[in-house]
């Protein structure tokens, strides 16, 4: 009789221990799905933090463009002399006050305040900016520049030469972003 109720404990013994190896087993089953779907949670917000990296990088390259369309803006303004190509202002150069306007216009006035335009550049129609040597050598005439258009070539002149190199910049600049928004 002892022996039979040491068996049954021996037989109770092993049935407890295989139910714990069971429990211990659907535990670690447990813990790694668990494990599984934090992985693969993680696994979607490094993706989604990626996708919101690349949007962040298209609005930063958006937002520099823009700031370097308004330095331009800002940058094409003020005075310069026009030097006329017909009639009594033929190759005279007259103070100009010039501005850029939508529409790739630089438009110019006689005074900074007047509403109507005396004329404009197409800016569309510009091939290129570049110094240009004045006919006489003076002071006065010492920071001049041609802006060439399809249909003519305006001869300009600044007041010295670092509003000449900034003039010359921000058309250059203008010019090429008007080329990268078209191809």
């Amino acid at each position: 009789m002892d022996r039979l109720k040491s068996s049954t404990t021996q037989i109770d013994i092993l049935e407890l221990e295989n139910k714990a190896l069971k429990l211990e087993t659907m535990k670690q089953k447990d813990d790694n799905r668990l494990q599984t779907e934090r992985v693969d949670e993680l696994q979607l917000l490094v993706q989604d933090l990626r996708q919101q990296a690349e949007i962040a990088e298209v609005e930063k390259a958006k937002l520099e463009k823009q700031i370097v369309e308004l330095n331009v803006r800002l940058s094409l303004k003020g005075w310069l002399s026009k030097r006329g190509i017909q009639g009594p202002t033929k190759n005279v150069y007259r103070r100009r006050y010039f501005e850029l306007a939508d529409g790739g216009m630089l438009n110019y006035y006689t005074e900074h305040d007047e509403m109507a335009p005396r004329g404009s550049i197409d800016l569309n129609a510009m091939s290129g900016v570049q110094e240009s040597m004045p006919e006489q050598t003076s002071e006065a005439t010492a920071a001049c520049f041609k802006l060439v258009t399809q249909s003519r070539t305006y001869e300009l002149m600044a007041r010295d030469r670092t509003t000449m190199t900034r003039w010359i910049n921000a058309l250059d600049t203008y010019h090429t972003m008007l080329k990268s928004k078209k191809s």
